[in-house]
C-alpha cells in the first residue's frame, strides 16, 4: 500500500469512529435518535476546526457559533505542511508520522467539540 492509503486511513478512521459518540451524545441529550444531526455530523467531522462552518449548509442546528477562525487557520497551515513533507519529501516525512497522527487527533477534536457544543 502507497502512503497516500495510509494518510486517508488516518483521516477517515476518526471520521468514522467518532460520530457514534456524537450520535450517543445526541440520544442522551433528545431521548430519541435524531439521523438529521448524526448525518450532519458524520459529513461535518472530517473538516476539522471547519466543521462547523460545513455543518451550516447542512441545517445543523447552531452550526457556526464556536467558529475560531485563527484556530482553524493555524491547524490548516501545520498540517497542510506536515502533508507537503510526507508527500514531497520522504525521508523527512517518515519522521513526521507520528506528528501527523497527534495533530488528526487535535484537528478531529477540535470538530467534534465544536459540533458537541453546537447541540447543546
Amino acid at each position: 500500500m502507497s502512503v497516500y492509503t495510509y494518510l486517508l486511513v488516518l483521516w477517515l478512521a476518526p471520521a468514522v469512529l467518532i460520530p457514534t459518540l456524537g450520535a450517543g451524545i445526541d440520544f442522551l441529550e433528545h431521548g430519541r435518535f435524531n439521523p438529521e444531526n448524526l448525518i450532519g455530523f458524520c459529513l461535518s467531522l472530517p473538516f476539522g476546526p471547519w466543521a462547523t462552518q460545513f455543518a451550516r449548509v447542512l441545517s445543523f442546528p447552531n452550526a457556526g457559533e464556536f467558529f475560531h477562525l485563527p484556530t482553524a487557520l493555524a491547524f490548516t497551515a501545520v498540517l497542510g505542511t506536515v502533508v507537503y513533507f510526507i508527500v514531497a519529501r520522504p525521508r523527512i516525512g517518515a519522521y513526521l508520522l507520528v506528528p501527523y497522527a497527534w495533530l488528526l487527533i487535535g484537528w478531529f477534536t477540535t470538530g467534534f467539540v465544536q459540533l458537541v457544543n453546537c447541540l447543546f
